[in-house]
């Protein structure tokens, strides 16, 4: 497992270096949201902050602060390049904000990941490695699994651990 480490070290650093190149091109994306998202997130970019200095905040409440700018930002976007199509908003989304809005979903456990990816790849592949926290015989643990491209646990795994109907708690 240390081999492991130091060439997910190594890795990251790469990506650091990616990430420096990648900043000035800021990508465009166009995105569609529900038309009620969209008002909401356009409320929140128009909403007055009450004036003053932040406090000593928590990790969590920073985490808050900034996944509530994300939703802001969206906002923003929606109002100054919003299309209305139907029920839905089109508009253009810095590429950076998306994936802010990603990671806060996936962070909260909020994002159905594998059935949204699985159903749009032309052609998945065949695993995915994913570590994954479950419930098996009601003691958690963490395993890291191949799982198919639908994203669903293996049953073979259940049946290891006497639980056939056990679902992922999140990913």
């Amino acid at each position: 497992m240390e081999k492991n480490y130091e060439d997910w070290e190594a890795d990251a650093g790469t990506l650091y270096e990616l990430a420096q190149r990648l900043l000035p091109q800021i990508p465009m994306v166009q995105v569609r949201l529900p038309r009620v998202l969209a008002d909401r997130a356009v409320a929140a970019w128009e909403r007055d902050e009450e004036p003053g200095m932040l406090t000593q905040e928590s990790d969590e409440q920073r985490t808050t602060r900034h996944d509530a700018g994300t939703f802001a930002l969206i906002g923003q976007s929606i109002e100054e390049t919003g299309v209305e199509d139907g029920d839905d908003v089109l508009f253009k989304l810095d590429a950076w904000v998306l994936g802010n809005a990603l990671e806060a979903a996936d962070r909260a456990g909020r994002l159905d990941v594998y059935s949204v990816w699985a159903g749009s790849m032309t052609q998945p592949p065949d695993i995915w490695i994913h570590p994954v926290r479950e419930v098996c015989s009601d003691v958690e643990h963490d395993v890291q699994m191949s799982l198919p491209a639908s994203g669903r646990i293996p049953w073979e795994h259940h049946q290891l651990h006497g639980d056939p109907d056990l679902k992922p708690r999140g990913i």
